[in-house]
C-alpha cells in the first residue's frame, strides 16, 4: 500500500477514533456521550460507521454494556498508541521541551529509592514537567496503563500483561541488615550459622506469607511480616531483628538519620 492510500485510509476513519476510544473505555454509550458532549445517537452512528468501514465488529452487547471483541481490543491498542504519539508530538512542537503532566507508578520503596532522585533531576532540567507519582495494586497496573491513566510503571517484576512493553532497567543489590539495638550492629562478616539463629523482619507479597526479599530459602525465625522494604527498615530500627534489605533503601534511611548496619556481604 503506497503512502497516499494509507493517508486516505486513515483520514476516512480519523474523526471516529475519539468516539471509539471513549466507548471502549467506558463500555457504555451514554457515559461516553457525556464525556464527549455529543448525543448517544450520534455516538452510536460513529461506531457503526467505523465498524462498517473496517469490516469488523468491534463491540458485542452484553446487557447495557458494550464489550470489545478481540478485533476491538487490538484496534484499541493501536488507537491509544496513535493518540499518545500525536499528543507527544504536539508537546514537542509547541514547547520544545518536556512539559505537562506525566503519570507514573512506583511499585515499592526499592523503586522509590532510584526513581524519586531521578525525577527530581529531570524536574530541574525540565521545570515545566509535572510528575504524578502513585502507588496502585499490581492488578490495577495493566488496566491503568492501557486506559491511559498511567504513562509508565516501575516495578520489581516483569510479569505483566502481554500487551504491555517491558524493559529491564537494572539490578538492585541487597544485604542482611540490623538496627542499632541489635548485638550485630557495627559488626561485619557475621558467620551464617549465627545469622540463621536470629529473628527476621520478612518482606512478603501483600496479603500473603510468601517472602519476596531474595532470601535463599533457608529456614529462619519470623518476627514480623511486612509488605515493603521501608517497613522492614523501620522494624529493624524498633526491634532486635535482622532483615534482607535492598542497599538503596537502607541508604535512604541512613540519609534521614536512621542508620542500619550490614551483617553480611551484599548479594544480587
Amino acid at each position: 500500500m503506497d503512502l497516499l492510500e494509507r493517508v486516505r485510509q486513515v483520514r476516512a476513519i480519523w474523526n471516529w477514533l475519539p468516539a471509539f476510544r471513549a466507548v471502549a473505555e467506558t463500555q457504555h454509550i451514554h457515559r461516553a456521550s457525556r464525556l464527549l458532549s455529543i448525543s448517544p445517537s450520534a455516538l452510536s452512528r460513529s461506531i457503526r460507521l467505523l465498524e462498517d468501514r473496517l469490516g469488523e465488529p468491534l463491540f458485542e452487547r452484553r446487557g447495557r454494556m458494550l464489550v470489545l471483541t478481540s478485533a476491538g481490543e487490538e484496534f484499541l491498542d493501536a488507537v491509544r498508541d496513535s493518540i499518545r504519539r500525536v499528543d507527544d508530538g504536539v508537546c514537542r512542537v509547541t514547547s520544545g521541551e518536556l512539559a505537562g503532566s506525566v503519570y507514573l507508578l512506583s511499585a515499592s520503596s526499592v523503586v522509590d529509592a532510584f526513581l524519586v532522585p531521578a525525577l527530581c533531576t529531570l524536574r530541574r532540567q525540565s521545570p515545566k514537567l509535572v510528575p504524578h507519582l502513585h502507588r496502585f495494586s499490581t492488578e490495577d497496573i495493566s488496566h491503568r496503563i492501557l486506559g491511559g491513566q498511567l504513562d509508565i510503571a516501575f516495578g520489581l517484576s516483569s510479569a505483566v500483561d502481554r500487551r504491555l512493553s517491558v524493559d529491564l532497567l537494572g539490578y538492585a543489590t541487597s544485604g542482611i541488615y540490623c538496627g542499632p539495638g541489635h548485638p550485630f550492629f557495627g559488626c561485619n562478616d557475621i558467620p551464617l550459622p549465627a545469622i540463621f539463629e536470629q529473628t527476621f523482619a520478612v518482606i512478603v507479597l501483600p496479603g500473603t506469607e510468601s517472602p519476596c526479599d531474595g532470601w535463599p530459602g533457608h529456614p529462619r525465625k519470623i518476627g514480623i511480616y511486612v509488605s515493603d522494604a521501608a517497613l522492614a527498615c523501620q522494624a529493624c530500627q524498633e526491634d532486635r531483628m535482622l532483615a534482607a534489605l535492598p542497599d538503596a533503601v537502607v541508604a535512604v534511611f541512613a540519609s534521614q538519620g536512621s542508620p542500619l548496619s550490614i551483617t553480611s556481604e551484599p548479594a544480587r
